[in-house]
Order: structure tokens, then C-alpha cells, then sequence
């Protein structure tokens, strides 16, 4: 009996080792990823506030690019209105221009058609004036 109780205490002692090896190899599991989880816990953080400044700087930009494109639509506008005024008033130029032309070109006709009535009339009265003298040098030979 006291060989068997010997043998049991043994075998506690031993237990109660190879207890304390494994209470302390969990302790230190334990420990080992209370620290590594502390560190996931600081990078997580880290990222979020990361994330955060990020998704402001995402909405800074979005809303300076909505800027952008609301006056670049307002250019645009803009530039058509100026672009279409452009067109009316170079038409109304040509317009301008092609009606001056017209007249100047009735005014070139009129005066051609002055100059050569006022030719004839005046090559006519030539004609004439040598008649005429062509009539009294007659007259004067005559006499």
C-alpha cells in the first residue's frame, strides 16, 4: 500500500509538474496575444483614422471637382453665348458689307451710265460744232 501511495504521490507530483509547465506555457500564450492583439487593436486605430482623413480628403476633392465641372458648365454656357453673338454680328458685318458693295456697285453703274450719256452728249455737240463750221467755212468760201 504505502509502495502504491508512493507511486500515486509521484505521479501527483508529476501531474502537478507538468500542470504547472502547461499553466505556464498557456500564461505565456496568453500574454503573447493579449500584447499581439494590443498591437492589432493600435494598427486597426491607426488605420481608421487613416481611413478617416483619407474619406475627408475624398470629400474635399469631390466637392472641389463639382466645383470645377459646375463652372466649367457655366464657361461653356458662356462660351456658346459668346460664340453664337460672334456669329450674328460677323453675319450682320457681311451683311453690312455686301450691301455696301451692292450700292457702291449701283452708284459705279449709275455714274458709267452718266458719264457715257454725258460722252454721247458731248460727242454729239462735237459733231455738231464741226457741222457747223464745216457749214460756215462753206458759207464763208462762198461769199
Amino acid at each position: 500500500l504505502t509502495t502504491a501511495v508512493q507511486k500515486l504521490k509521484k505521479k501527483v507530483i508529476s501531474l502537478n509538474s507538468n500542470y504547472e509547465q502547461e499553466k505556464k506555457k498557456l500564461l505565456s500564450e496568453v500574454e503573447r496575444l493579449k500584447q499581439e492583439m494590443e498591437i492589432f487593436q493600435r494598427t486597426a486605430d491607426e488605420l481608421t483614422v487613416k481611413n478617416d482623413a483619407a474619406q475627408e480628403r475624398n470629400n474635399r476633392l469631390n466637392k472641389d471637382i463639382e466645383d470645377i465641372l459646375f463652372s466649367h458648365t457655366a464657361l461653356a454656357a458662356e462660351y456658346d453665348k459668346l460664340l453664337d453673338s460672334s456669329k450674328r454680328y460677323e453675319a450682320s458685318v457681311l451683311n453690312s458689307v455686301e450691301l455696301q458693295r451692292e450700292s457702291l456697285s449701283s452708284s459705279l453703274d449709275k455714274q458709267k451710265k452718266i458719264l457715257e450719256a454725258t460722252m454721247e452728249e458731248q460727242t454729239r455737240i462735237l459733231q455738231e460744232a464741226t457741222k457747223r463750221e464745216k457749214e460756215q467755212g462753206e458759207l464763208i468760201t462762198l461769199e
